[in-house]
């Protein structure tokens, strides 16, 4: 399980996709022309993200690009270009990813441009069904990217730290795995 995926508007540049896959290429040993590659268009995005954030991405936006490694086992790792990934934090990315049932794997996220990172949580869940060669279900999708967006509100509308932010959903998460609530309402 070793995928790469790229928004379709880096992956149309040779330059921005070849700077990609240095960048990729720097953070594993493995080699990066091993990996299964996969383009993500803005239709992908738009599936997940229209119906949470309201936002649709045309396809010369979609620039995120994602490398999931499914051999590393303890835990979810994610390391996040913050040079180029303004929003969206490591903690958030393995939220998201707990909430459609990912425990494991070795995640990384880039762009060749500034961008959000909202869009590469469509390419970060993509990478992992390659790896796997399953499809998370389309609930479990819009769970997570609902729990990206929502933090990526919350850290807007307050200023506060993003990590913070993420630090809370998470332990909000765990309690109520470990008390085991049937309804979000008790």
């Amino acid at each position: 399980g070793f995928a790469v995926t790229y928004g379709e508007t880096t992956y149309s540049n040779s330059d921005w996709k070849n700077s990609m896959n240095t960048y990729f290429q720097s953070k594993t040993s493995k080699n990066i022309n091993d990996a299964t590659s996969k383009v993500i268009t803005a239709s992908e995005v738009n599936a997940i993200s229209t119906n949470i954030t309201g936002k649709t991405y045309p396809s010369s936006q979609i620039f995120s690009c994602a490398m999931v490694d499914l051999s590393y086992n303890q835990g979810i790792n994610v390391i996040v270009d913050t040079n180029k990934i303004k929003v969206v934090t490591p903690k958030m990315y393995a939220n998201a990813l707990k909430s459609s049932g990912i425990n494991n794997g070795y995640v990384v996220v880039s762009s060749p441009v500034s961008a959000s990172g909202e869009a590469a949580l469509a390419g970060v869940l993509k990478s992992y069904e390659i790896a796997v060669g399953a499809t998370i279900p389309d609930q479990a999708k819009k769970a997570a990217t609902e729990e990206l967006y929502t933090e990526t509100q919350i850290v807007n509308q307050t200023g506060q730290n993003p990590d913070k932010i993420a630090d809370l959903f998470s332990k909000v998460k765990d309690q109520v795995q470990n008390q085991n609530l049937q309804d979000p309402a008790q």
